[in-house]
C-alpha cells in the first residue's frame, strides 16, 4: 500500500475522460492518501449536459471509485482547480467523496495545490517586488513560486507531466496521459 497517491485533472463530464482507466488504476494500487489534485469533474462540461454532474456512462464509475475508497478507508483531499470551483459540485463531491475539501495542502513538507491561481499570486507579489519575473509559460510561473515560497510544490492544471529542476512536479492529467504522482518518503 503506498503512503500517497496523487491525481489531477480527470475531467469527469467530458468524452474524453479516462475515468474507467482510473478505477483500474485505484483498485490496483491502494494508498492511505488519495489527493484529488482539481479539474476531477468539468463544470463546463456540466453546464453543456444542463446540469449532470457526469456524463450517464461515468456515474457507474464515480460509484465505483466511491465504494474502493471506502471500502479501504482512504483519506481523500479534494483541491478545487479551475474546471470545479463551482460551489454546486463541491458540495456533494465532500459527501460523495467523504473528500476534505481544502484549496492546498501541505504533504511531508511537500505544498500540493491545483496551480491555476500562480499568475494572479505572481502579480501580487510583483507589487511589492519588481525583481519577479512572469513568464508566459506556465512552469516556468511554477517554478518562480515555489523558489519563492522555498518549497517543492506538486501541481496539476496544464495536462503535462513534468518535473522542473526537482522542485516543480507536474501530475499531469486522466484525459491523455492517465498520469498520477506517489508521494512516499520525499524529505
Amino acid at each position: 500500500m503506498y503512503d500517497t497517491i496523487i491525481i489531477s485533472d480527470v475531467h469527469i463530464s467530458r468524452e474524453d475522460s479516462n475515468v474507467k482507466e482510473l478505477i483500474e488504476f485505484i483498485r490496483n494500487n491502494p494508498s492511505k492518501k488519495l489527493v484529488l489534485n482539481g479539474d476531477i469533474f468539468d463544470q463546463f462540461a456540466w453546464w453543456r449536459d444542463k446540469g449532470r454532474l457526469y456524463r450517464k456512462e461515468h456515474k457507474k464509475h464515480v460509484k465505483e471509485i466511491k465504494q474502493i475508497l471506502k471500502e479501504r478507508k482512504t483519506k481523500i483531499y479534494y483541491l478545487p482547480g479551475n474546471h470545479d470551483w463551482l460551489v454546486l459540485l463541491l458540495i456533494p463531491i465532500g459527501f460523495l467523496f467523504r473528500a476534505k475539501i481544502r484549496k492546498r495542502i501541505k504533504l511531508k513538507g511537500i505544498l500540493i495545490e491545483h496551480g491555476d491561481w500562480f499568475t494572479f499570486y505572481l502579480k501580487v507579489r510583483k507589487i511589492f517586488d519588481i525583481s519577479i519575473e512572469i513568464s508566459k509559460d506556465y512552469h516556468s510561473r511554477c517554478l518562480t513560486f515555489a523558489k519563492l515560497k522555498k518549497k517543492k510544490i506538486v501541481v496539476g492544471h496544464s495536462h503535462n507531466p513534468e518535473i522542473i529542476e526537482d522542485i516543480v512536479y507536474d501530475v499531469g492529467d486522466w484525459v491523455k496521459n492517465n498520469t498520477y504522482l506517489i508521494l512516499e518518503n520525499w524529505v
